[in-house]
């Protein structure tokens, strides 16, 4: 997981390789999670994201809502919330 001692105004990013569990505290900017080539996007929620190399990156979200799409511009976006999970 990689991320900035402290997150610029407006700009929460992180990078993942593996797995880990989110709890997004909701604030006004979004929340993204960028894992191989998907980017995951959230305001507050809790989803889990699971990515390891050579392997099937998997979102899982467990309370609120989120898009996932592909890292580079993209038109297609799927949206998930509780319970359901999407592998890309």
């Amino acid at each position: 997981l990689v991320f900035p001692e402290k997150f610029a105004a407006g700009k929460r990013e992180v990078n993942l390789s593996g797995e880990a569990f989110f709890e997004v505290a909701e604030k006004n900017e979004d929340f993204f999670v960028y894992c191989q080539d998907t980017k995951t996007r959230v305001m507050g929620t809790s989803f889990n994201v699971s990515g390891y190399e050579s392997r099937e990156v998997e979102v899982t979200v467990i309370t609120g809502v989120v898009e996932v799409s592909k890292s580079e511009l993209s038109s297609t976006k799927i949206i998930i919330s509780a319970g359901e999970k999407v592998i890309y």
